[in-house]
């Protein structure tokens, strides 16, 4: 994953092939705690890269530890998290896909 800042986050899937993207946030999103938005940017990148991650063993590299910790404990005490916590639980559910969330520093967050 790449940084998530207020205008826009961004995403890297770790294969040589496979292109980044970013978006822009519109101002609702901005406005969103950073928690939220680092998460909203790994369920973004599961639907935009759906067809070459589903099934897999799934690594997502983030710099967030609130992130890191809810995905790996599939919860978290932060309310506001839970509705894309479930999106992407299900998912993976559907999808036999497995999940795992590691650390990356913010200085390695780079493409």
């Amino acid at each position: 994953m790449l940084p998530t800042t207020q205008s826009a986050g961004g995403v890297l899937l770790s294969h040589h092939k496979l292109p980044h993207f970013s978006v822009r946030l519109s101002r609702k999103l901005q406005r969103e705690h950073i928690n939220t938005k680092e998460l909203r940017a790994v369920w973004e990148a599961i639907q935009r890269f759906e067809p070459h991650v589903k099934g897999t063993l799934l690594n997502v590299r983030s710099d967030s530890m609130v992130v890191i910790h809810a995905l790996n404990k599939w919860g978290t005490k932060q309310q506001q998290l839970i509705p894309l916590l479930v999106k992407i639980f299900r998912w993976c559910l559907k999808t036999h896909t497995k999940l795992t969330a590691t650390y990356v520093s913010t200085h390695a967050n780079v493409y």
